[in-house]
């Protein structure tokens, strides 16, 4: 007994001479440490970073830890319209129990902005469907400014909790837009393995904020990155010379889509969506021909049917000043014309009776894609 007793004892002692030994090498750190982070916030201005929590607008947006931002929980207003958030995040619809979900996605053109309810597309289109004899509730997906890059992740953390049985994916416009920060990368940083650990390191030490700038720049840091989820209507930023989406992940990412929900057992109808230059037919050499060409392309593919918001103007007579609240945003007029439309290609197209799920037969899209607009060669994106 003695014999073990004193070996237990030895342990011991060792085991705390490695503690003071470490405690003794961490304090002089920690110090250290201490002095670099007074001496860096007495003598230099917190450095100027692109930062998540910056990329949202006004009181409709907030950051988000995976998708960049969202939108504002405690919103009651966007633009002058009337707007509430659900508890899943998203706009907030009125469900009747319906035996059919609808689920839109695409940006804010999409979600409404400076629309209150009654005029959104999501609520036309659960009405144009009724008229029909299809009852379902339609729920809002889309969040402004959200690219197809969020949209996957949208659709991973909500969207197919909500059990949807169609999908109306009209996500194009803040893919194509050219600014100076592309969504990968973003999503890249803030998904990555070392993502919380730099978030919390930031937002205490102004000294590591030096440190990682000089070590690894955010995303867009030396390009002057700047956002705002419907800003894209403003003048473009063609000398940065980045997409938000190149053309190749565009057409990867809606083929993505596609595929999921086909796996899920989930119907997809495509939607082109409208800008008063669309309306008026000048689209020549406009910036985002080639996300249509690719768009259109994809949903042909997959075998999904397509329905382009011009064609559901022009049907209904429209003008651009009927149709839009700005340069990008349609009225509840438009949103009604559209909704029409959409309600007519699904009960057209057999649906509910034919679920409308994307063919699975053609591999992944992995095929590298050019970029006409920002190549200066004007000739056609899409390759099969």
């Amino acid at each position: 007994m003695p014999p073990r007793t004193h070996r237990a004892r030895r342990r011991a002692a060792r085991g705390r001479s490695t503690a003071r030994k470490a405690l003794m090498g961490v304090v002089p750190l920690v110090v250290l440490l201490g002095v670099v982070e007074a001496v860096v916030r007495a003598g230099m201005a917190s450095p100027e970073i692109p930062r998540l929590q910056d990329m949202h607008q006004g009181t409709t947006m907030a950051s988000h830890p995976t998708r960049m931002w969202t939108l504002r929980e405690e919103m009651t207003e966007q633009f002058g319209a009337a707007t509430t958030v659900g508890e899943n995040g998203l706009r907030a619809v009125v469900t009747t129990g319906a035996p059919l979900r609808i689920l839109t996605l695409g940006d804010s053109s999409i979600f409404g902005h400076g629309l209150e309810d009654p005029d959104t597309l999501h609520v036309l289109l659960q009405q144009a469907l009724e008229e029909r004899g299809v009852a379902t509730d339609v729920h809002c997906g889309a969040i402004p400014g959200y690219s197809t890059e969020q949209t996957v992740l949208l659709l991973e953390e909500i969207g197919w909790g909500l059990a949807p049985d169609l999908l109306v994916v009209g996500t194009l416009w803040s893919d194509n837009k050219v600014d100076r920060f592309v969504d990968r990368e973003w999503m890249a940083l803030l998904n990555g393995p070392a993502a919380p650990m730099d978030r919390f390191l930031s937002d205490r030490s102004q000294a590591w904020r030096h440190l990682r700038l000089a070590i690894s720049p955010p995303p867009g840091a030396s390009r002057g990155a700047t956002f705002s989820p419907v800003g894209w209507i403003q003048t473009p930023a063609p000398e940065a010379g980045f997409r938000r989406v190149s053309t190749t992940d565009y057409a990867r990412n809606l083929d993505k889509i596609l595929v999921q929900a086909a796996r899920r057992g989930v119907g997809v109808i495509m939607l082109q969506p409208v800008n008063p230059p669309r309306l008026k037919r000048q689209v020549d050499r406009k910036p985002w021909r080639a996300y249509f060409e690719i768009q259109r392309g994809i949903a042909e593919r997959r075998g999904v049917p397509v329905v382009d918001a011009r064609d559901a103007l022009l049907e209904a007579g429209l003008t651009v000043e009927e149709a839009f609240l700005d340069d990008l945003h349609p009225t509840g007029a438009a949103n009604g014309a559209v909704a029409k439309e959409l309600a007519k290609a699904l009960v057209d197209a057999g649906w509910p009776g034919k679920d409308l799920q994307p063919d699975l037969e053609p591999p992944p899209y992995e095929r590298a894609l050019s970029d006409p607009w920002l190549e200066g060669t004007g000739g056609p994106a899409w390759k099969r």
